[in-house]
Parts: C-alpha cells; sequence; structure tokens
C-alpha cells in the first residue's frame, strides 16, 4: 500500500474546489511559500505514512507564520481540519485553537 492517499473521487472533487478556491483568492504570501509547485500528496499523506518530507519543507519556508495564521483560520474560522500546514497536523491545530478560545 502507498503512504499516499489514493485519490478518491471525493477527495479528487475536495482538492479541486480547494484548488480552484485558491487559484482565484490566492493569497500573495503563496508566491512566496516553499511549497509552491508541490504536489498535494505531499501533504495529505495517509494514516500510515510519514509526514516528515512535508514538515522539513515547512521549516525551511519564508511564510510560515503566515500558512500557520491561514490554517488556524480555515474553513468557517476553524483549524484547517485536513493536511500539513505550517509543519502542523490537524490534531496540533485543534489543540492549539483550543488553548486559544
Amino acid at each position: 500500500m502507498s503512504e499516499h492517499l489514493r485519490p478518491s473521487d471525493d477527495f479528487r472533487s475536495i482538492v479541486g474546489i480547494r484548488s480552484l478556491h485558491y487559484a482565484i483568492r490566492r493569497p500573495d504570501w503563496h508566491l512566496e511559500a516553499e511549497c509552491r509547485g508541490a504536489g498535494a500528496e505531499l501533504f495529505f499523506v495517509a494514516p500510515s505514512g510519514s509526514t516528515a518530507p512535508a514538515i522539513a519543507m515547512c521549516q525551511r519556508c519564508t511564510v510560515a507564520q503566515q500558512c500557520y495564521d491561514a490554517a488556524m483560520h480555515g474553513p468557517e474560522g476553524k483549524p484547517e481540519p485536513d493536511g500539513i500546514w505550517s509543519a502542523t497536523s490537524p490534531r496540533e491545530r485543534r489543540q492549539a485553537g483550543k488553548q486559544a478560545a
């Protein structure tokens, strides 16, 4: 089994909607992001997969703080529910959101 998620029709539609959203309303800091051009599969891995490559890329990024801020104010003003953002997992973002509340 691959360590990366196999896109299902549902996953592709979610990624497609998010990609469209960001293509239309992409913040300026995205142009400076270390992950610019990297595939989504690097940041959305299966539970048995490794997030180390994504985290390493995030740790080198010059706009990690902007990414973190965006991840903490994701859909409906809640932490982004999926993927690695600014070297944080969904669980880490949920915990940080609870501590900030």
